[in-house]
């Protein structure tokens, strides 16, 4: 790991929101956010996205509520052009 940045905010005593970048030392990065609700099981929103030194996306999980059609909704992961069944990552 070559560096790393953390932001956090509380919302209020329930919720709050965190992010950060990782840049690894083959140039690759991390990038990820996470809103906790400790009212919610598991992370109420999420999202980590992993790319090359160019930053072009290797890697993306989310649970932004689009692809219903799949098992684990709203939670998927994203590779190239293809979405994929992923469930929670708590």
């Amino acid at each position: 790991m070559d560096s790393f940045s953390v932001t956090t905010k509380h919302y209020n005593r329930y919720k709050g929101f965190v992010s950060g970048d990782i840049l690894f030392a083959n140039g690759s990065y991390l990038s990820f956010k996470e809103v906790k609700d400790t009212e919610f099981v598991g992370k109420f929103k999420y999202s980590y996205h992993y790319m090359n030194s160019d930053k072009t996306i290797i890697f993306r999980y989310d649970n932004s509520y689009h692809y219903p059609e799949l098992k684990s909704f709203p939670h998927h992961k994203h590779i190239t052009d293809d979405i994929l069944t992923a469930f929670s990552l708590n």
